[in-house]
C-alpha cells in the first residue's frame, strides 16, 4: 500500500515536473488502425502488436473512416485489396483531407512491392508484403512510431 502511494507520488511529480513527461506518454499505448478483411491476418497482427499497442481493426473503409474520425490512430495498418473500395483509394481519399495528412501508413499486401505508385499518394508510405515476417512487422511499425 505504501509503495503504490510512493509510486503515485513518483509519477505526479514527474509528470508536473519540467522534464518533457506529459501524462499520455505514460499512460496510453499508442493507437494503431488495422484496415484488413482476412480474419486469420487481423488474428496475427492481434497476436503480435496488442499487448504494446491500443488496436482497432475495420473490415472496410467504410468502418475505417469511422474509427479514423472518432480515435485519431498513431498508425493504420492498410490492406490494399479490400471488398468495396480498394486500400489505395481509400489513402488517396483521406490524404486529400488536411486532416489526415500526418497520419502514418503502413501498406500491406499481396501485390509485392507498391511502393512507388503508394508514394504518389503519399510520399511518406511504407509498405511490405504478404505473407510478411512478423519480427520485420514489428520492427518497420516501431521504427515508424
Amino acid at each position: 500500500m505504501m509503495a503504490a502511494l510512493m509510486l503515485n507520488l513518483l509519477l505526479e511529480k514527474a509528470l508536473n515536473s519540467k522534464s518533457g513527461f506529459q501524462k499520455g506518454d505514460i499512460m496510453e499505448k499508442k493507437k494503431i488502425l488495422v484496415v484488413e478483411d482476412d480474419q486469420d491476418t487481423i488474428d496475427i497482427y492481434k497476436e503480435i502488436l496488442d499487448k504494446e499497442y491500443d488496436l482497432l481493426v475495420a473490415e472496410d473503409t467504410k468502418k475505417a473512416r469511422e474509427l479514423l474520425e472518432k480515435h485519431k490512430p498513431d498508425l493504420m495498418i492498410l490492406d490494399i485489396i479490400l471488398p468495396e473500395e480498394s486500400g489505395d483509394a481509400f489513402l488517396a481519399q483521406i490524404k486529400d483531407s488536411n486532416k489526415y495528412k500526418r497520419l502514418k501508413v503502413l501498406a500491406v499486401t499481396v501485390l509485392g512491392d507498391v511502393t512507388y505508385e503508394l508514394c504518389k499518394i503519399d510520399p511518406d508510405v511504407v509498405s511490405i508484403s504478404k505473407p510478411f515476417d512478423k519480427a520485420k512487422l514489428l520492427k518497420t511499425i516501431k521504427d515508424m512510431m
